[in-house]
């Protein structure tokens, strides 16, 4: 997480460069809006050097105000948080606009596409996602073109990490995924351990998690199945329930 916070603060301070530098004529501060899935993971208070944000985005807002960025100050942050309905997402984009933000900060796959839906021309930057490409955000890693752009977790290597539990726990044959398909970046995520469990003689036992409330149920499943680790796509409602999904693991041995 830490060099990824500073790797995206990287590709935030290129693009926020000339933009600031824009509104610094237009008389003004620049706008940051910052869209994530869950309110637990936005800053409670307006960043300031006495203030700590979560611990998710924590390097993230410290490395934005070594470099001068303070909010109120030098920059003004806009914090929307979807309460964990990615359905929320475009109205929230469009918010965006009417705060007339100068640069647009998402860390969900939904989130960026509601963006990319409502402006092609305010900068939006990608806190690691799992497939822009796959998801239609950017044409490619190499030249993304368009007004998107960041960092990828490179969620397509999901089949991978299959074959990595395989080769750790070789009697490895049965195995819970926790998705949330309403995310696009999921459903491909499924179809890769799909096919690599077949080639790896592994059955999966996939659950849809819409809310935290479906996380004991699907626990409950797949000890019945008897499955032995647990994978989760990378969607945001599992980083913001990262601590369930522990307690949960460890309830379950």
């Amino acid at each position: 997480m830490r060099l990824i916070g500073l790797t995206v603060v990287l590709t935030l301070s290129l693009v926020l460069a000339p933009v600031a530098a824009g509104a610094e004529q237009a008389g003004k501060i620049p706008r940051l809006c910052f869209l994530t899935f869950d309110s637990r993971m936005t800053p409670s208070n307006r960043l300031s050097s006495s203030r700590a944000s979560p611990v998710q985005f924590d390097l993230f807002f410290q490395r934005l105000h070594d470099l001068g960025y303070v909010d109120g100050q030098t920059i003004t942050i806009d914090y929307l948080s979807a309460d964990g309905q990615g359905e929320r997402f475009p109205a929230l984009a469009t918010d965006c606009l009417r705060l007339k933000a100068d640069i647009i900060v998402v860390t969900t796959t939904p989130a960026a596409q509601a963006a990319k839906n409502a402006t092609r021309t305010i900068p939006i930057v990608m806190f690691p996602l799992g497939d822009p490409v796959g998801t239609g955000l950017v044409a490619s890693l190499a030249r993304p073109g368009g007004n998107v752009t960041g960092m990828t977790s490179m969620a397509s290597l999901g089949a991978k990490r299959l074959e990595l539990l395989k080769e750790a726990v070789p009697r490895l044959s049965r195995v819970l995924v926790l998705t949330y398909l309403v995310d696009p970046v999921s459903p491909p995520q499924i179809q890769a351990l799909e096919s690599g469990a077949r080639s790896l003689g592994v059955k999966l036992v996939v659950r849809d998690i819409r809310s935290a409330d479906d996380l004991s149920a699907a626990f409950a499943a797949g000890a019945k199945e008897h499955v032995e680790p647990v994978l989760t796509t990378s969607a945001s409602i599992f980083a913001a329930q990262r601590q369930r999904v522990i307690q949960l693991a460890a309830q379950h041995r």
